[in-house]
């Protein structure tokens, strides 16, 4: 029997919505957002209903039955600190997604909207989200100050875009080394240009 999974990704001025049947995309859209709309929205968290209105909407008119999915995945938020993979939604993580204690960004929405769905749809489909943009795997000597030359250096945060990051890892990985090293065990040198700067370990 395949699997259909539904992923909600927000971002600042869109929210991308797609479905795979197993590891096949077999639907997606963008959803674009103008400022005018926007507007009305002092914070991101109070665009909750908003997006969740127009997701689906966009479903129904796309013919698709809520009912039918046995997952849906929203885009990770600013959590605390945790290693990369993918987490159900329960009451601790939907916490720290409506009041973020790593501050305010549209991806917190993904995975309290995918909680709130399947709340609706009343048949045990689980809400998760994936590799969070707080994911925290540093090596441990960035853990405390380090000394150069006399100079003292602070410790690293860690803060990521985990899920472009380790989806083009695998990816790399997968077209070049198919049937050699799993995954962890590789070290690989990435970075992530964005619309703002932003560090990225």
């Amino acid at each position: 029997m395949s699997f259909q999974i539904l992923t909600i990704n927000p971002g600042s001025t869109s929210t991308k919505i797609a479905i795979f049947e197993d590891e096949k995309e077999i639907f997606s859209k963008t959803l674009r957002h103008t400022a005018e709309e926007l507007s009305p929205y002092a914070t991101v968290a109070s665009q909750f209903q908003f997006r969740k209105n127009i997701i689906l909407s966009e479903l129904q008119q796309a013919g698709w039955d809520i009912h039918g999915f046995h997952a849906i995945v929203g885009r990770g938020g600013l959590v605390k600190p945790i290693e990369s993979g993918i987490y159900e939604v329960n009451d601790a993580l939907a916490h720290d997604l409506e009041y973020p204690v790593m501050g305010e960004h549209a991806s917190n929405l993904g995975g309290l909207i995918a909680r709130d769905i399947v709340r609706e749809m009343h048949n045990g489909t689980k809400a998760y989200i994936a590799d969070p943009v707080v994911v925290d795997e540093l090596d441990p000597a960035f853990r405390s100050p380090c000394p150069f030359q006399g100079i003292y250096f602070p410790c690293f945060e860690s803060e990521s875009h985990c899920t472009n990051l380790c989806t083009g890892s695998r990816e790399k990985i997968r077209r070049n080394e198919p049937d050699r090293r799993p995954y962890g065990r590789w070290s690989l040198g990435r970075c992530t240009l964005l619309r703002t700067c932003r560090r990225c370990q």
